[in-house]
Order: C-alpha cells, then structure tokens, then sequence
C-alpha cells in the first residue's frame, strides 16, 4: 500500500512539474531598465527598476498597492511603521510584516 502511495505522489508531482514548466517559460525576454527607463547593461552597477522594466507591461499601480505587498508598511491607523531601525537585532528587517523583507 506504501509503495503504491508513494508511485502515486511521484506522479502526480511530475505532472505538476512537468505541467508547469512551458507555462513559465513564455515571457517575452525583457531588458532591465533603472530608474530613469533607460536600458541597463550586463556590468552595469545601477539597481534596476521594477516599475520601469516591469510597469510597461503590468499594472505596476495595482500591483503595488495589493495587501501582501503593503503588509507590515503601515499600522492599523495608517500611519507608515516601516523603519531602518524596526528590529535593533536584526537590522534586515524593516517591518512587522512582509514589507522590506524581501
């Protein structure tokens, strides 16, 4: 019964991976854009804009102001919480949420 459970799952994870690969890879190739929209290159040391690689195509707006994106920003006044100071120990946390995480 075990062995058959496990031939089970193997498959179905297999399905989904192999199910999931193609659908990945159809993005266009995009180019990198700074924050002043112009192109980055390879050896460039600029950080790369989101909103000017991304935002041509996407809804940038609407994407940014989605919860998990704004999660830990603001308090539940409203007032802004994130802080280069939030976590004293552990300086690479900038909020109670996911805002500045990652």
């Amino acid at each position: 019964m075990l062995r058959k459970s496990i031939g089970v799952l193997l498959g179905v994870v297999a399905l989904l991976l192999f199910s999931a690969g193609p659908v990945l890879a159809k993005h266009i190739p995009v180019t990198l854009k700074g924050y002043d929209g112009k192109e980055l290159t390879v050896d460039s040391k600029e950080p790369y804009s989101p909103k000017q690689t991304c935002g041509t195509c996407h809804n940038y707006k609407e994407i940014t102001n989605g919860y998990h994106f704004q999660q830990g920003r603001t308090d539940a006044s409203g007032k802004i919480v994130m802080s280069d100071s939030f976590n004293k120990r552990k300086p690479w946390i900038l909020s109670a949420g996911m805002y500045g995480k990652w």
